[in-house]
């Protein structure tokens, strides 16, 4: 059987159990998908934060006008430590640092985002893509979904939100084991605050996954995030924010004490 026959197949599988809670029968295949995903994006960040010891290495450069890197404003080593996925910022600019760090509920923001302000639809077929939703990237078949905000949501002022709920694009889902192997956004409107002063006016997301194999099976973890922005305050700023992933290690938890 072919590859894109087997997944289309594996597709038609995975939305027939009964509708989730606020679903109808008649609630379109990537709705029913994305909820799965979801579902194991929890289990896997548990289990990630449990047992994974890695560094991430974050950037952020200023761009000129013409897009290209003009200076470095920030350059960070973090380690993030088991068994509660603990943040350590361990070098900046080159000096060592020993410094804990609050994640800000990124996770749950995005988990938040991804549960109630986006709607979802597959991604119809097109002369770059003639057998979308279904695409094979290195060697693999990914099911390609278009996402868009719906607006319907309150923010409470928190400025991730803000910007998700003017956010668009693509996810590419590995079926063979659900998770979004690559996520890109960008923004459809300006975010204004301060009566007009500040407006961010892009904020491109690229995030990709992959999997770490360990004694606990598969985890899935990032691998790289970057952020194209522009926003003008008194002046338009330009820049990209980029994190990469590394050394990641599994680190098995302790036996408990003998009594």
């Amino acid at each position: 059987m072919k590859p894109v026959k087997f997944l289309a197949l594996l597709l038609g599988l995975l939305i027939l159990p009964a509708p989730l809670y606020g679903q109808t029968d008649t609630e379109n295949p990537a709705t029913v998908i994305m909820q799965k995903v979801i579902q194991k994006m929890l289990v896997n960040e548990a289990l990630k934060n449990k047992y994974l010891n890695f560094k991430k290495h974050f950037v952020d450069t200023r761009l000129d006008d013409s897009d290209k890197p003009k200076k470095t404003t920030t350059d960070q080593i973090i380690e993030v430590r088991p068994p509660n996925g603990n943040e350590v910022l361990i070098q900046e600019d080159g000096e060592p640092k020993n410094k804990k760090l609050d994640s800000g509920g990124e996770f749950e923001k995005i988990m938040e985002a991804l549960s109630r302000r986006f709607d979802y639809e597959m991604t119809k077929p097109t002369a770059d893509c003639p057998a979308c939703p279904f695409m094979s990237k290195d060697g693999k078949v990914y099911l390609v979904i278009n996402f868009h905000a719906n607006g319907s949501k309150n923010t409470g002022g928190d400025d991730v939100k803000e910007i998700m709920n003017r956010s668009a694009g693509k996810m590419y889902v590995d079926l063979e084991n659900l998770y979004v192997q690559r996520f890109e956004s960008n923004m459809t409107s300006a975010y204004k605050k301060a009566w007009g002063i500040f407006q961010l006016k892009q904020a491109d997301l690229v995030l990709e996954q992959g999997e770490v194999d360990t004694a606990e099976g598969k985890i899935i973890v990032t691998m790289s995030t970057t952020i194209k922005y522009r926003y003008s305050l008194f002046g338009e700023t330009r820049g990209i924010r980029s994190w990469t992933y590394e050394d990641y290690r599994y680190v098995p938890t302790p036996p408990p004490p003998e009594r």
